[in-house]
Parts: C-alpha cells; sequence; structure tokens
C-alpha cells in the first residue's frame, strides 16, 4: 500500500545518505579552552565544538557574475553531490507522499474523522517544531557530525513509514506519525553535508540544488 512504498522510499533515501556522508569530509572537532573569567558556567575547559567547515574566503571584488549553468556543472562534477540530492529527493516524495494520501489512508481505513485527521497533522507540525529547535541544539551539543545525524534521521523515518504502512489498530498511525516528524532533522543535516562536500565559493550553488530537488516531491502533495 501507501505506507510500504513510502517506506521503500525513505529506505532509499537512508542508503544514499549513509553513501553521501561516506563520500563527504568528516566535520571537524576542535578543542576550545574557554578564558577564565572568574564568573563560572559554561562548558567547562576542553569542550569539543562541531566546526562545520572553515569560513569562506573574503570577497575582493572581482567576481564575474552569476552563471545560471553552474549549478549543472557542479552537480554533474560532484558524486557526493548527486547522492544527497537524490536522498533528498526520494525523502521528501516519500514524506510529502505520506502526508497527503496518509490521511485519506486513515479515513478508509480506521474510519478517522474530522477531529482524528487534525490530531494527526496537528502532531505531525508539533513534533517538526520540536526536532528542527530543541532536537538539534541537543544534537549539536553532543557533537553528533551531520553523518550520523542523517542516517538516524531517515532510519527513524523509514520505520515510522512501515509502521504505518503495516499497521492494524488507528492508534498505531500516532506512534508511527511521531516517528516520521522526528526524521526532518535529516534534510538539515544533508544541507549542511552539501556545503561540506562542494568548494566554499560554490556553497550557494550547492545549497540551491539541494533545495530545488524537493520540488518534484510538490505534485504527491496536491494528489
Amino acid at each position: 500500500g501507501v505506507g510500504g512504498a513510502a517506506a521503500a522510499l525513505a529506505a532509499l533515501s537512508l542508503a544514499e545518505g549513509r553513501v553521501a556522508g561516506r563520500l563527504a569530509p568528516p566535520s571537524v572537532l576542535v578543542t576550545v579552552e574557554p578564558e577564565d573569567t572568574g564568573g563560572g558556567g559554561g562548558f567547562g575547559p576542553g569542550h569539543p565544538l562541531l566546526v562545520d567547515r572553515p569560513p569562506p574566503p573574503e570577497n575582493t571584488g572581482g567576481g564575474t557574475g552569476y552563471d545560471p549553468c553552474s549549478a549543472v556543472a557542479l552537480l554533474r562534477g560532484s558524486t557526493a553531490l548527486q547522492l544527497i540530492a537524490l536522498a533528498v529527493c526520494c525523502y521528501y516524495l516519500a514524506i510529502w507522499g505520506f502526508i497527503a494520501h496518509g490521511m485519506l489512508y486513515a479515513r478508509r481505513r480506521f474510519g478517522f474523522g474530522e477531529t482524528e485527521t487534525a490530531a494527526l497533522l496537528a502532531l505531525f507540525g508539533t513534533v517538526s517544531l520540536f526536532s528542527q529547535t530543541a532536537g538539534m541544539r541537543l544534537l549539536r551539543f553532543f557533537s553528533i557530525a551531520e553523518a550520523a545525524q542523517t542516517r538516524v534521521a531517515f532510519a527513524v523515518g523509514a520505520v515510522g513509514m512501515m509502521l504505518a504502512g503495516g499497521s492494524a489498530e488507528g492508534w498505531v498511525l500516532f506512534v508511527a506519525q511521531a516517528l516520521i516528524s522526528l526524521s526532518i532533522t535529516g534534510f538539515a543535516a544533508l544541507s549542511s553535508l552539501a556545503s561540506q562536500v562542494v568548494p566554499a565559493s560554490a556553497v550557494g550553488e550547492a545549497q540551491g540544488i539541494v533545495t530545488s530537488v524537493k520540488a518534484p516531491s510538490f505534485p504527491s502533495r496536491c494528489a
């Protein structure tokens, strides 16, 4: 059914995310010794901080203008970026397909009414908000690299979709919805990886590619 197809797409995005994570250079862990101001607090000496990439070079004013074909050339020349873009496309095709058709599935299979359907959507929004705010802060606090974040997030999403596809009772859909909502953090991690696999001067094009490949999933939201 819909849940099984969505789970297959999420599993594909998980596999592509793992490959891209191996191709991408690892995040840099540096040890920062904070100054002792006598006020206490802080993380303490030697706390590792996650640094995504060194700062880009300064603009000397000698730019050559924007080439609309540069993003295509950048994508063709980077295998890691291609895998990241494919993972993002598969993930959003799966997740929006589930959101769009999962509500219809819940109504027909379990007799969900307006109240239950609204509760499912509210749960998705609430857990997604939490995962992208407090959840991301916790991941950075524990210095979990982006590749690991992607693997965990997409694995959680795939489990949620398979759980929804094989659910025998309506309440299981709420558990599945919560797991799927937590997987949203995988996109933020992939966006960060996309910035690390290209030169500093091409970060803008890489982010544009990662964002634009979400567009093919739009019809699944309108179905």
